[in-house]
Parts: C-alpha cells; sequence; structure tokens
C-alpha cells in the first residue's frame, strides 16, 4: 500500500482501465502471432505433403507412359532380331507378320518400316508407302539420333513429329546387326522402326489423369536441339507444378504435374483457423475478465482502505500500510503524528457541513503537497488526521511538524475565504528502541501530546514525554477515535473558546474581488 493510495478513484480507474487494455492487447497480439506462425508451419507441411503427394503420382504416370511405349519397343526389337536371324525371309513375309502384330497389340501404331542401309524398302500399311525410298539420314535431326542409335546398339525415340495434318507421332528405331559368322565385327545391315500415334499412345495416362483433377505436361529432349519439347499437355497448364525426369529412348523425359484448380491447402484447414481464431477471442476475453476482475477487487480493496471524503488512507488503509513498511524493514525510525482542527465542531454548527466538509478536504490536500512522498497519510475519522513520517533526521522531521503547525490554513470557497488552525501531538518510534513499545502504543502517546496541546489552549504542537496525562481509551482501538469526542465536548463547553472562534470566523468571510 503506497502512503498516497488517497489518489482520486477516477485517476486510479482510468488508469487500470488503460492497463487492462494495453495487456489485452498485447495477449491477443502475441496469441495472433503464435497462432500465426502455428497456421504457417501448418501449411507449409501441408503443402510439402501435397507436392510429395504429387511428386509419387508423376513417378507413377511416368512409369505408365514407359510401359505404354513398351509395346511398341517390343515389335521394334522383336522385328530386328527377326532381320538378323533370317533378312531375306522376313522382308518377304513383312507384310504378313506385321499385319498379324499390329493386330496383337494395343498400342495404336502409325507406320512399321524396314530401313536396310538407312533407306526405307518395306512400310506397313499400304497407305503410308509414300514413305518408300526415303534414307533416314538425309534428315539432320534423325542423322543425330541414328548414330547414337549405332553406338549404344539401342533403340531410340525420335519425334514429335507430324505424321498427318493435325497428327502428331514418335518413331521408335533400333538398329540390326548380322552376325557374318567369322569372328569378325558383326555387319550392320539397317534399321527397324514403328512409329506410334500421340496422344492415343498414353490414352490410358492421360485419362487417369484426368480423373484425378491434375494438370500434366510430359516432355522430352531431343536430338539436334537443346532443352525439353512438350509431347502433351493438359487443356489448363499446369501451375507452379511438381516433376520427375526419367531417361528412355536415348532421351530425357520430364512429368510435370499440378491440381487443376492450383494448389490449395486452405480449404482443408478452414475448420483449424475458425477453431485457433475463436480460442484467441476467448482468451483474449477471459484475459480481459480476469483483468477486470482483478481491478476491481484492488479497486474495492483501495475503497476499503481508503477515506472518500479526503481521499487519505482510513484506519484500515493505515493499520495495513504501517504493518507492510514494518514487514519490508523500511520504518526504522519515523514520527507519529495525529492532529485535529481547532474547534471543527463549531465551524460544521455556524457554517454548515458543506463548509466542514471543505475543510476537511482543503486540509488532506495540503497534507499532500507539504509532507514527502513517503510519509503515510490517513484520517482517523471526523477531524482527526495522523501522519507517519519516516525519517533518518528526527530534528529535521520535527521542524517539518511545526512548520506545518504555523502554516497558514485557509481555502476560497464560493469567492469567500475561510480560514482555520490546527493542533498536532506526535511521538517518536524507534523499532529498535528499548522500551518496545508498538506503532499502537506510538499512536497513544501521540494522541495524549495532543491532548495536552488542546489544554494549551490549541493552534499548536507537542511532542510525548513521559509524565503527561493519558487520554481513556477502549481496547484495541485508535486512540484518536475515542479522545476526539471527549475533547471536542471540552472545547465545546467553553463560551469563551466558542465566541471567540465565532470573532475569527467571521473576520475571515471576506468576499473575494
Amino acid at each position: 500500500m503506497e502512503r498516497r493510495d488517497g489518489k482520486r478513484m477516477g485517476i486510479g480507474d482510468s488508469r487500470y482501465r488503460s492497463r487492462n487494455i494495453i495487456i489485452t492487447a498485447s495477449v491477443f497480439l502475441i496469441g495472433f502471432l503464435c497462432w500465426s506462425i502455428m497456421l504457417q508451419d501448418l501449411y507449409s507441411k501441408r503443402m510439402a505433403h501435397l507436392h510429395e503427394h504429387y511428386h509419387l503420382d508423376a513417378v507413377v504416370f511416368a512409369d505408365e507412359i514407359q510401359q505404354d511405349f513398351a509395346e511398341g519397343e517390343g515389335v521394334v526389337r522383336g522385328l530386328a532380331m527377326s532381320v538378323s536371324n533370317n533378312p531375306e525371309h522376313t522382308v518377304q513375309d513383312f507384310d504378313h507378320e506385321m499385319h498379324y502384330v499390329t493386330n496383337q497389340v494395343k498400342i495404336p501404331i502409325d507406320s512399321v518400316q524396314l530401313m536396310p542401309g538407312a533407306v526405307v524398302s518395306k512400310v506397313y500399311p499400304e497407305s503410308k508407302r509414300g514413305l518408300l525410298g526415303r534414307n533416314v539420314f538425309d534428315e539432320p535431326k534423325h542423322e543425330l539420333a541414328l548414330q547414337s542409335s549405332l553406338q549404344t546398339h539401342e533403340p531410340v525415340v525420335i519425334g514429335p513429329f507430324e505424321s498427318e495434318p493435325g497428327e502428331s507421332a514418335l518413331a521408335i528405331t533400333m538398329p540390326v546387326f548380322l552376325d557374318v559368322g567369322t569372328g569378325e565385327a558383326e555387319q550392320f545391315w539397317g534399321f527397324t522402326s514403328v512409329t506410334v500415334k500421340l496422344p492415343a499412345t498414353v490414352a490410358r495416362t492421360v485419362t487417369h489423369l484426368e480423373n484425378a483433377g491434375m494438370a500434366y505436361r510430359l516432355e522430352k529432349t531431343g536430338f539436334g536441339y537443346s532443352g525439353y519439347v512438350p509431347i502433351l499437355e493438359s487443356a489448363a497448364p499446369p501451375v507452379d507444378p511438381v516433376g520427375y525426369t526419367f531417361s528412355y529412348g536415348g532421351c530425357q523425359w520430364r512429368m510435370q504435374l499440378a491440381p487443376r484448380n492450383g494448389w490449395q491447402v486452405m480449404g482443408a484447414l478452414t475448420s483449424v483457423i475458425v477453431l485457433g481464431l475463436a480460442a484467441l477471442f476467448m482468451l483474449t476475453a477471459l484475459t480481459y475478465l480476469l483483468l477486470l476482475m482483478r481491478s476491481r477487487q484492488k479497486r474495492l480493496r483501495c475503497l476499503a482502505m481508503t477515506d472518500p471524503l479526503t481521499g487519505l488512507l482510513n484506519r484500515h488503509g493505515l493499520e495495513a500500510a504501517v504493518q507492510k513498511e514494518i514487514n519490508r524493514g523500511k520504518l526504522q525510525q519515523a514520527l507519529f503524528v495525529q492532529l485535529d482542527i481547532d474547534d471543527f465542531k463549531l465551524i460544521n454548527d455556524i457554517f454548515g457541513h458543506q463548509i466542514g466538509d471543505e475543510t476537511l478536504r482543503h486540509l488532506a490536500v495540503i497534507m499532500r503537497v507539504f509532507f514527502p512522498r513517503e510519509a503515510i497519510l490517513s484520517r482517523n475519522g471526523g477531524d482527526e488526521f495522523i501522519i507517519v513520517l519516516p525519517t533518518r533526521d528526527m530534528a529535521a522531521a520535527e521542524r517539518m511538524v511545526r512548520d506545518f503547525v504555523s502554516l497558514k490554513k485557509e481555502f476560497n470557497y464560493q469567492q469567500t475565504v475561510y480560514q482555520y488552525t490546527i493542533s498536532m501531538g506526535y511521538a517518536i518510534f524507534a523499532a529498535d528502541q528499548a522500551d518496545g513499545k508498538s506503532p499502537l502504543d506510538v499512536l497513544r502517546d501521540a494522541d495524549t501530546a495532543l491532548y495536552t496541546v488542546k489544554l494549551r489552549g490549541k493552534n499548536g504542537c507537542c511532542r510525548y514525554a513521559q509524565g503527561m496525562a493519558a487520554t481513556r481509551l477502549k481496547p484495541n482501538v485508535m486512540p484518536s477515535m475515542q479522545s476526539s469526542t471527549a475533547r471536542r465536548s471540552r472545547s465545546s463547553s467553553s463560551a469563551s473558546s466558542s465566541s471567540v472562534l465565532c470573532r475569527a470566523m467571521e473576520r475571515t468571510r471576506t468576499t473575494c474581488p
């Protein structure tokens, strides 16, 4: 409890409200920041999981595409083996065998060609006979591909190219070598080639992609050009796709996938967002309610320990403040002062209780201004006040008390100036004093000193000394609560004192210019 607990409650309430708003806003901002970080982390994890899922799908569909081309590669390899074993028989029965083969495979074949010496000599079906006599080495792109095939003895994929107007195709071509059987190197015979139609060859994969709601793009590298060339692509191209790269037919292929409607995971996080915001608002509201209850609790405690008229501590507040300072070890030596307003009953009787209340408020104000911040100020009831003045310089503290008594006390109320005087009694408290007096004992001594001032004529101060007559007190009650009534009754019984006060107050009731 601070010694200035007597600040106006309106100022205190405003301070509490401002502090509560700041704390609540801080809780909301910190909670929102934490929630945003958690949401961002969850979003990143969900997005990473989705990308990983599409990457695995790209691997699966890339494998499907290789299987789609496997039948065409099988036809090329079978035909090459047949030529290698018996070239004359293969050439003679080419049309019959190809008719049988093309009816057995599921891959959509555009044409099958035999190219001894790299020149087309046989082609199936008859509709493609316009290719007869074409030398594949005449085309630069094909030449590079065929040279690579000759070096690796493996089939190569050439294209894409336009087989017919509006139709694209890929050619799977493989070199054929004859075993001359003399221990010499194999003899180059020519090439076998199968041209497959696009996108019919990968129709199964495309159907799966469309049903899965994916945007896709299949690309491949080629011979004679750099970079990837698109083989097929969905109507809506993939945005920020994930890809998988694989090798086939002497080329690099890349399968790219993305969601058809874009990368969206917020829809799946809607419930998390709603619950998170609800929890954040509930936490903020609960924080504000707890702070509001705490503020009201402090306000009620303050009201219970504060005098509503003057704003100073009341008797309970004084006891709590003194005990707190003793427990903290900050009240080793102090002056305990009791004071009251001289003839306060007559002021109420003559000028009314409104002037009496203004007198009490004025005295409380000048006490706050005059005494140092560490002083504990209290209204004990009626016109009695108690001051606990911690000090290390006892002589300076006593001078301060005497100066306060001699201070002219007047106030203006409704353009009228009123003056009054006070009487003060004080006693010294020391935590390590030999007589072992408690704060209550010292207050009794201060009350005795105040009683002595009253007997000497009021408007003065007196320090307690051994031998002063003690006032009668009820047990466990602050001494001034009992002594004031007796003093006022004694002072009011003196007719001379009443007449002097009346004349003095009448003289001071002058109208302000």
